[in-house]
């Protein structure tokens, strides 16, 4: 039997291709098993914690709004474990001198007292146990690296809950913390024998409430090196080239943060490496994380229609040129408002000094508006800027033009109908309740400089470096507290708002927004007028471009964030249950600097995201399928 060339061909290609298939396979293999691996470690380190004791119910705590907590630190304490509980709330350290001597802040309702039996002997454990009993606090006890028979009997006799852990895994206290702030249920079952009390299978559930959880990227099946090495090259080599001095990437998927980093400095000759707790100006992506939350919270309680006039809520409005507007048309960029008003000019002489009754460079009474450290603006400037926004001609054409004055006038909108400051009504009806304590206007107020990334030299109106205040100059002369500019945040507060939102509305037992309103809000409202806006949300081009995408090309359509002029972005995708935060300082030393949007740098980490997960996903069903 004689085979011909072409026959042979074909046998060789067939038997190519199944070495590739099964080169394939075998890769596909071996990650799975590497991943499922770390699966197997971070489920087992949750077998290895314990609530001993829990009577009324007070973990998961619910109401961080009303909690206060306080970390005892001594030589005591287990490693690690602040840095987690540190995710859902501030929590200060009391050292455990002050305490003893009573000369610690009395304002805080809950203690949390973190031991490691390997660092503490009995008579240490009887001593915290006398010093916290006589404290009168709620507190919470967490006894780490336990054994057989360690424990003595009758210790911590009215702690609010007692965790136990024992093993040495790296994870203990990503489940120390997420039992406490209800981020996962508790199921484990003491092995040993701790005293009489409590005896081997002693163990109590609790029930999550779906707050953040925090892991490696295996847990949603993403291969954590690879992954990580990918983002982490990405944003280096952003800092390399110039378009940002440093930065902070975060990624959530399926409730869980995989991916929390930061890299770089506050300023290209700074010394110290930025954190991920300092806290951005967050510029534009105010109009969604304040201003436009705060119409859905009054949507859903029937407070709020976008269908309604602007003058209808907001009666200054009236016998304006903007008294019959409609609030869907405003909230998506088409009614037929200015981009926005540059007011600063109006204080200002031909030699960029302050005209007289404008600005002094100190505190009075009619100058109480701090625009920087050196500068107070008078009292009056607001209204003047609001009656220029009042009297603004309208554009004559009802095209898209994304415009600051929508959220302006959204702000002003939700404090009339609220009666109460924009600042306050988030923060109350979200930030405090989220745990997203770094989220803030005036930031000056409650924080230090050192915890805030500086913005730009400004050059033209304030005349120095902007740090602490918002960098927007409309915002500034408002007092800085707008609905389009002045929220500051870090990552991880943030991504409690957006998961929030992934959520349909609820977070931590709680449901601030109607599922209804979500959907409402976050779907395109005039794509058949080429439109991609939501209501106050953007979203991904109606059909994508790569020239002119501001989003990865695989953001479903589904997807819904903002950009920040400061060099700002957090985008959502509920297809994937997905959120990407990139929080950065581009416009330091000047805004002149626009990299980060010649380079396409957010859309292209975006992409990188969805590439390794969209390939995990493909492996995991190649593997099913194998």
């Amino acid at each position: 039997m004689v085979i011909s060339r072409l026959e042979v061909m074909k046998i060789l290609r067939k038997i190519y291709l199944l070495l590739i298939w099964s080169s394939l396979l075998s890769s596909i293999t071996s990650t799975a098993q590497s991943i499922d691996a770390i699966k197997r470690a971070y489920a087992d380190a949750g077998m290895h914690v314990a609530v001993l004791t829990n009577p009324k119910n007070y973990i998961p705590i619910q109401h961080l709004d009303k909690t206060k907590a306080a970390y005892i630190g001594g030589s005591f304490n287990s490693t690690g474990l602040t840095e987690y509980l540190h995710h859902y709330q501030q929590i200060p350290l009391i050292g455990f001198h002050y305490f003893k001597d009573d000369t610690w802040d009395r304002s805080f309702n809950l203690l949390m007292l973190d031991i490691d039996f390997n660092k503490t002997s009995t008579g240490d454990l009887v001593i915290l146990s006398a010093e916290i009993e006589k404290q009168n606090t709620a507190y919470l006890v967490i006894l780490n690296h336990a054994s057989t028979g360690i424990l003595p009997p009758n210790l911590f006799p009215s702690a609010s809950a007692t965790i136990c852990t024992w093993g040495d895994s790296e994870y203990l206290p990503h489940h120390v913390a997420q039992i406490i702030y209800g981020a996962e249920n508790s199921i484990g079952k003491l092995p040993f024998f701790l005293n009489h009390e409590y005896r081997s299978g002693h163990g109590l559930e609790t029930t999550g409430i779906y707050r953040l959880r925090y892991g490696p990227p295996e847990l949603v099946d993403i291969e954590g090196e690879r992954f990580q090495y990918a983002l982490q090259l990405q944003v280096e080599d952003a800092i390399r080239e110039g378009v940002f001095p440093g930065a902070n990437l975060l990624v959530a998927k399926d409730g869980i943060v995989i991916y929390n980093e930061a890299f770089g400095k506050n300023k290209y000759d700074d010394y110290a490496s930025l954190t991920q707790d300092e806290m951005y100006d967050l510029a534009s992506i105010t109009k969604i994380f304040s201003a436009t939350i705060s119409s859905m919270w009054l949507h859903s309680h029937g407070q709020f229609d976008p269908d309604k006039t602007l003058s209808h809520y907001w009666p200054y409005l009236k016998r304006s040129n903007k008294t019959d507007l409609i609030w869907k048309d405003v909230l998506t960029h088409r009614a037929r408002l200015q981009a926005s008003i540059v007011y600063y000019k109006h204080v200002l002489n031909s030699k960029n000094q302050f005209l007289p009754r404008t600005l002094r460079s100190m505190y009075k009474a009619r100058y109480s508006i701090p625009v920087t450290e050196s500068w107070y603006a008078n009292k009056n400037i607001p209204g003047k800027i609001l009656k220029t926004i009042k009297e603004t001609p309208l554009l004559s054409m009802e095209n898209y033009v994304y415009s600051d004055l929508s959220m302006i006038m959204l702000g002003k909108t939700i404090e009339e109908i609220s009666k109460m400051p924009l600042n306050q009504f988030v923060q109350k009806k979200f930030y405090q309740s989220l745990g997203a304590d770094n989220t803030t206007y005036l930031p000056m107020h409650s924080f230090t400089k050192d915890q805030l990334v500086p913005t730009e030299v400004d050059t033209i109106f304030r005349k120095e470096l902007i740090r602490g205040y918002v960098h927007d100059e409309n915002a500034s002369l408002l007092g800085g507290i707008s609905g389009h500019a002045g929220l500051f945040s870090n990552a991880n507060d943030m991504a409690k708002i957006a998961q929030m939102l992934l959520n349909k509305g609820s977070y931590g037992g709680i449901e601030y927004i109607k599922p209804e309103t979500i959907q409402l809000y976050t779907r395109y409202q005039y794509p058949e007028l080429g439109n991609r806006r939501g209501l106050g949300f953007d979203k991904p081009l109606l059909k994508y471009d790569v020239n002119q995408a501001h989003t990865a090309r695989d953001a479903s359509d589904e997807s819904f964030g903002h950009s920040g002029f400061t060099g700002t972005f957090v985008w959502m995708d509920p297809k994937y249950n997905l959120t990407y935060i990139l929080l950065t300082n581009r416009v330091y030393p000047t805004r002149a600097n626009n990299k980060i949007s010649q380079y396409s740098i957010r859309p292209c980490i975006q992409q990188t995201i969805y590439d390794h997960m969209l390939h995990a996903m493909q492996s995991k069903s190649l593997s099913i399928v194998r």
